[in-house]
């Protein structure tokens, strides 16, 4: 089974050529760590020729995380919060706001987003409103909605 992402061919060839350039003896700790640095630097050359990284698209995002949960200092005020508290151990006071706060904002953007798709949602005629809330659910299908005769 192949990778359609990395040409393995490609990555052993590749590979193969750094490789068999070099030749030495490993005598001392410094000899070690050369080596290494060498060998490493060929794998991790090979593979970016042979599965050049890509931007993958196409997740789930999810409806009610914001631009403010992203980029606000509340997130990274928590974080923080929390080693400067980790550290010192008296300052939990600080984290459990910093969190409530970021908890907050987070609780905001999920009603925000329900809210936006429930008007959405009743907006529109009858059986488009029924697609919309069952076609999104695997174990909702439309067969369950007929009768059995």
């Amino acid at each position: 089974m192949s990778n359609v992402y990395t040409d393995w061919q490609l990555y052993e060839d590749e590979l193969q050529e750094s490789i068999s350039l070099w030749f030495g003896q490993v005598e001392t700790p410094a000899d070690i760590e050369r080596v290494l640095n060498v060998l490493n630097a060929a794998v991790i050359k090979a593979f970016r020729k042979a599965g050049p990284e890509r931007l993958v698209s196409g997740r789930n995002k999810v409806p009610w995380w914001n631009q403010q949960l992203t980029c606000t200092s509340l997130r990274s005020e928590v974080n923080r919060a929390y080693h400067k508290a980790y550290k010192s151990d008296h300052d939990w006071q600080a984290h459990k706001a910093a969190r409530r706060a970021f908890k907050k904002e987070f609780c905001r953007g999920q009603q925000n987003a329900w809210r936006d798709f429930c008007t959405r949602t009743e907006s529109k005629p009858e059986a488009a409103r029924l697609y919309k809330l069952l076609g999104k659910s695997d174990t909702c299908a439309l067969g369950m909605l007929k009768l059995p005769s």
